[in-house]
């Protein structure tokens, strides 16, 4: 057991597997009191199984830690609230949230049901929405706290079969920053995190899109889908984040995957093109491709 995260209160949603069992786990071992939030669901929000977030509590208590279970839906802001309540009722105080909870629904956009579009959007960026509304009033009130959002590089990529992921994974980028910008003052910070780690959900997603890329073709899909290394290989650096020395770092997007740690800059224009008054079609067909597009690769011919 560590101390790096001593007196520290974490709620943890999706914890019953995959990273977010890792990050419970981890935190746990640094000291941090933990309530492990999983519906227990399968990798596409079916079902209800109270097992997983029981059986991730009792490795954390087995270990000399301290940790109850939630089950409770966080794609619901009840379910948000109840999550905090029981952190709150529990230890006494709320420091660190990490949002890791999601579910997959892949398929081609025009095969897409409206359900999948809303289920997905619902975990991901809902549930984020409504435990992050409901922590902050104990982490301003406390002066203090730690919000880490997960969000993917199929957000700033983009993947075919995945417009409700990336779409839902994109938006927390824009929530992370937009918190970050709105409780700087607060002493709370907020990051994400874009992790490419190897999960129950991930593969299952990989089986999906190799089905869709047996049905629609590589060209359309993206080609096959790979294998991704053990997820307890990014969890040091989510510690890292919970911790008072990071209380610098603010509104940041971090690619892990496996060793490996990026920063990613904010999207923001790198090339421009300009002129005095308004610009015509026929200008902007002779300027586009010496300017603004000039690095894409085998571009048609101007006329």
């Amino acid at each position: 057991m560590g101390d790096l995260l001593n007196g520290k209160v974490a709620a943890i949603t999706g914890a019953g597997r995959g990273i977010g069992r890792s990050i419970a786990l981890g935190l746990a071992g640094q000291g941090a009191r933990v309530v492990v939030n999983d519906l227990g669901v399968d990798p596409e929000g079916a079902g209800m199984d109270a097992g997983p977030a029981s059986q991730v509590v009792q490795e954390i208590l087995e270990r000399g830690g301290s940790a109850v279970p939630d089950t409770g839906d966080i794609a619901t802001m009840d379910g948000g609230q109840a999550l905090i309540t029981t952190a709150v009722d529990t230890f006494g105080r709320l420091d660190i949230l990490v949002n890791v909870a999601g579910i997959f629904r892949h398929n081609m956009i025009f095969d897409m049901p409206e359900q999948d579009w809303d289920a997905v959007l619902d975990v991901h960026l809902k549930g984020h929405f409504g435990c992050i509304q409901a922590a902050l009033p104990h982490m301003r009130e406390q002066g203090s706290g730690r919000i880490i959002n997960f969000s993917s590089g199929v957000a700033t990529h983009g993947r075919a079969t995945a417009a409700n992921y990336g779409t839902a994974k994109a938006a927390v980028i824009g929530l992370t920053r937009a918190l970050a910008r709105e409780l700087a003052g607060d002493g709370i910070t907020s990051n994400a995190i874009a992790p490419a780690a190897e999960t129950r959900v991930t593969l299952g997603y990989g089986r999906r899109v190799n089905e869709m890329r047996d049905k629609f073709g590589a060209e359309q899909t993206g080609g096959k889908a790979h294998a991704l290394p053990d997820p307890e290989l990014i969890v040091p650096a989510i510690i890292y984040l919970c911790t008072d020395e990071a209380a610098q770092i603010n509104g940041e997007v971090f690619h892990l995957m496996g060793g490996l740690v990026q920063r990613a800059f904010p999207e923001r224009p790198y090339r421009s093109i300009t002129k005095g008054g308004a610009w015509t079609v026929a200008d902007l067909e002779r300027a586009l491709q010496p300017g603004l597009l000039s690095d894409i690769q085998n571009p048609a011919p101007a006329t």
